[in-house]
């Protein structure tokens, strides 16, 4: 969850224009955010002029090992845009390859059986 200081914050609704979420508003003349629209993304904390706008991080405490939300620190999430961006997957209906199960044989020969499905034509390894 992002947190914006209302101290900081001066209602000038760049973080709002900047969000592909729309998860930002005005209210009372400060930015607040809903948390069920959210994807800390960080497009909103890099556009924020005045850094009213701070990303959580996970820091490891020296206690138990355990990861710890901080919810208060002005660090960039790198890894949020990775997994919450969806650009990468739109107009992709099936993975790198095709899926269609048969590779092109392009094993020795010079060229010959180029283009040939694998299986099928020349093996490789044989001697005629």
């Amino acid at each position: 969850m992002i947190y914006i200081d209302k101290d900081l914050c001066t209602g000038c609704a760049k973080c709002i224009d900047s969000c592909p979420f729309a998860a930002l508003s005005i209210l009372n003349k400060k930015a607040v955010v809903d948390e069920s629209l959210c994807r800390l993304c960080g497009v909103c904390f890099e556009a924020c002029p005045f850094g009213a706008i701070s990303m959580p991080t996970v820091r490891q405490t020296s206690d138990a090992n355990a990861s710890v939300a901080d919810n208060r620190t002005t660090e960039f999430n790198a890894f949020a845009p990775l997994f919450n961006d969806p650009a990468p997957f739109s107009g992709s209906s099936r993975p790198f390859g095709g899926g269609q199960g048969r590779g092109i044989h392009s094993g020795r020969g010079g060229g010959r059986g180029c283009g040939r499905r694998a299986g099928k034509g020349r093996r490789m390894g044989r001697r005629r």
